[in-house]
């Protein structure tokens, strides 16, 4: 069951999607981290750490700073961020919404936890990057666009997926399908397009638009960084994610809005819960 720190969560994340004005966001993320605090799910180390990361962020994005001091921000950015988005630092009790259930008879055991350290990385990505509050809105062409992306990309990685056998043809609608989509929508594929996407692909496009294959490095080296993320899921998932991160990244680069790779990204997933074995095939 869903507790108030994770509501509260899933509320602010609900808010930065939507693209509500700067002022809101920053109030919605300072309530939630009161109430995690509070709740202890985020001690005072895990504060001081996303603290770090909101000012590094503002001396990278800061455009009269120096080529030398932004660009130790961006690295340090990118080390406490990998920290935060892997679980690896201290500070945040991420707590399990559900432990080991079986979704169904096909289906390997699933775990759904409520991660307060990467949702809050993402958060503060999107709420001081100019450039994500910033976006060109997504009009009926670009929805059309990212329609036919997702269908590509939804083809392009589940008929393998189902031919290797790590997943088997198993359609149904799970009795957690509502708290999954919460969470996978914004505490998942929105987060995790903020990062690598909104910061990482965004970033690295500014610095290689200048290069002769400067459209394809940035999105190519991100979909790479994007696959080995999902290491501990095995070799085969890294390969998966790797080919995902490509759709995602050209979804953003060709409409230049976060929601575009977001929906793309939770089309793919929805797709694989509602369609298959979910996680993986037993």
């Amino acid at each position: 069951m869903l507790e108030y720190s994770g509501i509260c969560l899933i509320a602010a994340a609900s808010i930065a999607f939507l693209n509500f004005s700067r002022r809101v966001i920053y109030a919605a993320l300072t309530f939630c981290l009161a109430v995690c605090i509070y709740q202890q799910v985020v001690t005072f180390l895990g504060l001081l750490e996303l603290f770090i990361l909101a000012m590094l962020l503002v001396v990278f994005y800061a455009q009269q700073g120096s080529w030398a001091g932004r660009m130790t921000a961006f690295i340090m950015s990118c080390v406490l961020l990998s920290g935060l988005a892997l679980h690896a630092l201290p500070g945040f009790n991420n707590y399990i919404l559900f432990d080991h259930i079986v979704i169904s008879a096909a289906s390997t055991p699933y775990t759904l936890y409520i991660n307060f350290d990467k949702t809050f990385a993402g958060l503060i990505i999107y709420s001081f990057s100019p450039y994500l509050l910033m976006q060109e809105p997504l009009n009926l062409s670009k929805y059309k666009l990212t329609i036919y992306i997702a269908v590509v990309a939804i083809i392009t990685l589940l008929v393998p997926a189902l031919l290797t056998g790590y997943i088997r043809f198993d359609p149904k609608i799970p009795t957690i399908f509502v708290p999954w989509l919460l969470c996978n929508l914004l505490l998942v594929c929105f987060v995790e397009e903020v990062i690598f996407r909104g910061f990482l692909q965004a970033t690295l496009q500014s610095w290689f638009d200048k290069f002769k294959h400067g459209y394809y490095l940035p999105l190519l080296m991100t979909a790479i960084i994007f696959g080995v993320s999902h290491y501990k899921s095995g070799v085969l998932m890294v390969i998966f994610s790797s080919v995902a991160g490509l759709f995602y990244g050209y979804a953003y680069k060709r409409t230049n809005n976060i929601k575009s790779p977001v929906l793309v990204h939770f089309a793919v997933n929805l797709s694989h819960l509602v369609l298959f074995s979910y996680p993986a095939a037993r």
